[in-house]
């Protein structure tokens, strides 16, 4: 496993309470958070979980890696029809719910990710946004990273689009299969939960050790004990090791992309 120098970025202390500091604007036809910078030479954009950006969880780790000077954008690509939250527990594991789920909620949620979050559909929208960055902001040197749906959408997304992006991130990714990453030719880092894989997780640092480019880029790791969505809008910061571990992946994010941007 690949350690990164995590001092080299000092980000503020994780908030319980919490009030988003960032904008919301118009970027490609989407509506979108923008935080950082307004005139930083690098981006982020941050692709978040079925239940859409309208969590001060997502939008506070937004809001500390835009403290590192880079301009974060989260499009809202469910154009605020994002999957009902209170279909799952609010500071547990989505997974653990699906077992118990009502027969409407799944057929509910299959449409979902049949339509507004299929991932086919919804990449032409992220190279929109990656396309205004570098054509209309002059910014050349692009990062993604993306929490549970989002982290599929930004690696299958790079993978087939190889210049879209310098660097990517997936956390507690969903539908995770190392395969997704035999297209990719930039920096990878993976940080998983409980609710994933380790078997995959152990593929996928093989198969990104062959890569060309410097491995010791790379950063991987297994939040033990930690949920699916713990970095995300299922995140509990009221929680004192929810907020450590919370801290924890937006300091590795922030050292990795300082590293591979």
């Amino acid at each position: 496993m690949t350690e990164i120098n995590k001092a080299c970025c000092s980000l503020p202390p994780v908030k319980s309470a919490y009030k988003p500091v960032g904008t919301t604007t118009t970027i490609a036809g989407l509506e979108c958070y923008v935080t950082g910078p307004q005139t930083a030479d690098k981006a982020l954009i941050a692709v978040y979980d079925i239940f859409g950006m309208n969590f001060s969880q997502v939008k506070q780790g937004a809001d500390l890696l835009g403290t590192q000077g880079y301009k974060v954008v989260i499009p809202d690509f469910f154009r605020g029809q994002p999957f009902p939250d209170d279909t799952f527990p609010a500071f547990d594991s989505p997974m653990k719910s699906l077992a118990t789920m009502t027969a409407e909620t799944k057929s509910a949620l299959m449409a979902f990710m049949g339509s507004s979050a299929n991932f086919a559909t919804r990449q032409p929208d992220l190279l929109a946004v990656v396309e205004h960055l570098r054509n209309t902001e002059s910014i050349a040197n692009i990062g993604a990273y993306g929490l549970c749906w989002g982290g599929k959408l930004v690696i299958l997304t790079a993978s087939q689009n190889p210049t879209a992006f310098s660097a990517i991130a997936q956390v507690h990714p969903a539908r995770m299969e190392p395969e997704d990453a035999e297209g990719l030719t930039i920096p990878l880092a993976s940080y998983i939960s409980d609710d994933e894989s380790v078997d995959a997780q152990k593929q996928l640092e093989e198969i990104m050790s062959r890569k060309k480019f410097d491995n010791k880029l790379n950063d991987f790791k297994h939040f033990v004990g930690m949920h699916h969505g713990f970095a995300g809008s299922r995140a509990d910061l009221s929680n004192e090791v929810g907020a450590e571990n919370f801290q924890d992946v937006y300091n590795r994010l922030a050292s990795f992309f300082a590293r591979a941007l």
